[in-house]
């Protein structure tokens, strides 16, 4: 199929290919209104003032960390057609022990009818299936689903930009930077024309 289109029609990916996205780290994200549109609210003396679509993308993203219990969330900005926030991906406190089984409960598997997919997590395409793994695209995925839903109650014509932008953050001085860049981030904004 490559042959074919000659690549035409591939969108490389905006995650690092070294990174894996499920480990414990800290990251920056910037999630954008498709066509850039301001749903959100409004900049009014360098301060964002919060629209009711506004208050809805704000009670979602406090909600993530109740959602995801390995997310803790850092400071975040919602600005007028953009979202942005710190989540560390955190399992530390959390123990898994949802495919641990006592040696009572194994048994050989003999044909295809005997297989138990709690015993085969992903179904499949086992752990290569991105949904059994919680990471940072499983989180933003839901952050943007839950929002659309919410906010498409009453603007039908709500909607995300794809994907996300994000910056694995790796010291104390990079979380301090983007911690100032969104405490800033009102009191520069210049709406689009």
């Amino acid at each position: 199929m490559s042959e074919k289109f000659k690549n035409k029609y591939r969108v490389d990916s905006l995650r690092a290919s070294w990174h894996d996205y499920n480990a414990d780290c800290f990251y920056f994200v910037t999630i954008n209104t498709a066509r850039r549109e301001c749903y959100f609210g409004e900049i009014i003396k360098n301060k964002i003032t919060l629209s009711s679509t506004g208050l809805i993308v704000n009670d979602c993203w406090r909600e993530i960390s109740n959602k995801y219990r390995f997310v803790d969330l850092g400071p975040y900005v919602i600005m007028p057609n953009h979202v942005h926030g710190i989540i560390k991906i955190n399992r530390d406190h959390l123990v898994e022990t949802r495919f641990i089984a006592s040696n009572d409960d194994k048994k050989d598997i003999q044909d295809d009818d005997d297989l138990n997919f709690d015993y085969f997590p992903g179904g499949f395409s086992g752990c290569l299936n991105p949904m059994i793994n919680n990471g940072l695209s499983k989180v933003m995925r839901w952050f943007k689903g839950k929002v659309t839903f919410e906010i498409r109650k009453t603007e039908f014509g709500f909607a995300w930009q794809p994907g996300y932008y994000d910056r694995i953050i790796r010291n104390r001085e990079e979380y301090l930077h983007f911690v100032r860049y969104m405490r800033d981030n009102p009191s520069k904004w210049i709406a689009a024309p």
